[in-house]
């Protein structure tokens, strides 16, 4: 009897791992969470062409961390 009830639990707990996998797939993920002020530049690398653009204007900054403050 209680190996019956074992194995009648086991059968869902694939479907329990995948449950938790597919969660954990969509959570928000924040970015960044810090203040403009703290960041003296950004570097963006493109892996395609292998250019990097290092970003130290200030005004391009705060916008840059408000649009990854806004991604969630």
């Amino acid at each position: 009897m209680k190996q019956k009830k074992i194995r009648r639990s086991l059968r869902f707990l694939p479907l329990a791992i995948l449950l938790i996998l597919v969660l954990l797939w969509f959570w928000p993920v924040r970015i960044f969470s810090g203040d403009a002020g703290e960041v003296e530049s950004i570097k963006i690398f493109d892996g395609n062409t292998g250019n990097l653009v290092t970003v130290t204007d200030r005004e391009t900054i705060e916008k840059l961390v408000e649009n990854f403050k806004s991604v969630y």
